[in-house]
């Protein structure tokens, strides 16, 4: 299987302990993988250390304006990964 075709979603909402330790371990792990995260309108730092994970790792992300709830950025991520002829992880 052709591990650049594999993504991982990671909803996030105020994680902003965790996001970036969550993206170097998946990179440190599965590096040939992308990752989407896709970002609940969090009001802690959380926007910005994805922006340091997109830096590092060249991730992909979406920043929502309003809190739309976990399923719909699932849904999305969904769609981006059907879009983009890629295998959900």
């Amino acid at each position: 299987m052709n591990t650049n075709k594999l993504i991982f979603i990671i909803p996030t909402l105020n994680e902003e302990g965790n996001i970036y330790k969550l993206v170097c371990k998946i990179k440190k792990i599965y590096y040939n993988y992308q990752i989407l995260i896709i970002d609940d309108n969090s009001t802690d730092n959380t926007r910005n250390e994805i922006k340091k994970s997109f830096l590092q790792y060249n991730i992909q992300y979406l920043f929502r304006d309003k809190r739309m709830g976990i399923g719909s950025a699932h849904k999305i991520g969904i769609r981006y990964a059907y879009k983009k002829n890629l295998i959900l992880q």
